[in-house]
């Protein structure tokens, strides 16, 4: 897996860039600032999942926002998922380019990480960026 890049993405706390500027160069309220900063963010945050082949994590609002750009996602998801995952399967009816890898038992890590790695090194192998199937 030499060819793999991994990139965290954070925000909140751990990503704080700076101070923010006034809408518009006039005044503005700290309601206006907070709502321009998350604009922003969230902005970046999308470009930054658009240019990434493959995005990976757990069951956070990174999935449902690379979800919904269609972007390829595989989401780790505990025995007893939110609802949004449902019970069974690997996919969601509502965002195609999502794949969920299930722990088949509460507290089973260890074989939902053993099948990410599989599908990472065939990820790797496969052609123009697009994750296995299987």
């Amino acid at each position: 897996m030499a060819r793999l890049n991994p990139c965290a993405a954070q925000l909140g706390k751990a990503a704080k860039h700076g101070k923010l500027e006034p809408l518009g160069g006039a005044a503005a309220t700290p309601e206006q600032m907070a709502l321009s900063h998350v604009r922003a963010e969230n902005a970046r945050f999308a470009a930054l999942v658009g240019a990434l082949d493959l995005v990976l994590s757990v069951d956070t609002s990174l999935v449902q926002l690379s979800g919904s750009l269609g972007k390829t996602t595989w989401v780790m998801v505990p025995y007893s998922p939110e609802w949004r995952y449902g019970f069974a399967g690997d996919s969601m009816p509502w965002y195609p380019a999502v794949r969920i890898f299930r722990q088949s038992e509460f507290g089973a890590w260890s074989p939902v990480i053993l099948r990410v790695a599989e599908q990472l090194r065939k990820f790797e192998c496969g052609a123009a960026g697009k994750a296995p199937t299987a």
